[in-house]
């Protein structure tokens, strides 16, 4: 189980997925560095990677409990409820800088930007666009006429 912290968020990712975690003690390892680089490899951001470990240490210890022995008490819950405030900062730090799920994007803002995008072979074109249902409406008297026009030719 290999651990390892440098003590500078700032030279690794690893190293900034521990700092925001807390994970920076060595006598008190959290989460391993296969696990981090897995997140880190599974998610585009480090943001991103850090609110996965923590959600992945919220479920570790969801399954401890507060327990009391005569005068000795340990209450498990309260670490719990710290990581969730931690949780909530990094979902809120990872909605920011990776954009959040769901959250709308406006590929082209500019009409020569849309042009640009529209007329780009190499780039993969919407299934549905605007106006690709339109047609021209024919009166059932215009209809006639050509079907007419065409018999007597």
């Amino acid at each position: 189980m290999a651990w390892s912290y440098g003590g500078d968020p700032t030279t690794s990712d690893r190293d900034w997925v521990r700092f925001r975690i807390g994970d920076t003690v060595e006598t008190d390892q959290l989460i391993t560095n296969g696990e981090i680089d897995a997140m880190l490899a599974q998610e585009p951001t480090k943001q991103k990677a850090s609110l996965l470990v923590a959600r992945s240490l919220l479920a570790k210890w969801a399954r401890e409990v507060d327990s009391k022995m005569g005068k000795l008490t340990l209450e498990l819950s309260q670490r719990i409820e710290a990581l969730k405030s931690v949780i909530e900062d990094l979902r809120r730090e990872a909605d920011t800088v990776g954009g959040a799920l769901g959250s709308p994007f406006m590929a082209a803002h500019r009409i020569d930007r849309r042009e640009a995008i529209q007329e780009d072979t190499n780039r993969l074109q919407p299934a549905f666009a605007v106006g690709m249902d339109d047609f021209e409406r024919q009166s059932a008297r215009e209809s006639n006429r050509r079907e007419d026009d065409a018999n007597l030719s």
